[in-house]
């Protein structure tokens, strides 16, 4: 990805960049060899840094972060946590894109959006986990951990009080329910 990254990118460099993730990131995901595989993540947040450096870039081209997020499933799948690191690092301003490609395996959502939350919230990071994605988040916490549904609303914000207390009735979470109520008045 280097030579693809000269400091103004015209978009047929930005397109060959693109095809070369694809390609050697699909090198490592065909892999028989787990370990192996593991090395796409660390390949490419490497390449993607560097990219951006070189290009002189905060957020990824549009072919270069789809790319990343067509591969975020069978990422997903070898390691949620890492991952939600490359989601953070790279696809943070299109989180709800990146939640929507894993879409197919709910745990696996629930993973990668489970430590992007908790990574963006924590820090400082220009992350944007938007409405739907925080809609979608508490439906899978209330699905896989409904323990800390009402934890996670009493101390965020950003989330959508009457579509969050329709999921959290649906899935009969009491506490948050009561919390939820009790923001909206009722």
């Amino acid at each position: 990805l280097d030579a693809a990254a000269p400091r103004k990118a015209p978009p047929s460099f930005i397109v060959a960049a693109a095809d070369a993730l694809g390609d050697a990131v699909d090198g490592f995901l065909n892999d028989a060899e787990t370990a192996f595989k593991r090395r796409a993540f660390d390949f490419c947040s490497r390449s993607l840094a560097r990219f951006r450096e070189r290009a002189m870039v905060q957020r990824l081209p549009a072919p270069l972060a789809d790319i990343l997020a067509a591969r975020l499933p069978a990422l997903a799948a070898l390691d949620s946590q890492l991952c939600a690191r490359l989601v953070a690092d790279f696809l943070g301003e299109r989180v709800d894109a990146a939640v929507a490609a894993l879409a197919d395996d709910a745990a696996v959502q629930f993973a990668v959006l489970d430590a992007v939350i908790e990574e963006a919230d924590g820090s400082d990071m220009s992350v944007d986990v938007g409405a739907a994605a925080r809609r979608r988040y508490v439906d899978l916490l209330c699905r896989f951990r409904p323990a800390r549904v009402y934890d996670y609303l009493a101390t965020r914000d950003g989330y959508d009080v009457d579509a969050c207390l329709e999921v959290c009735r649906r899935h009969n979470v009491a506490d948050a329910t009561a919390l939820l109520l009790d923001a909206a008045g009722d």
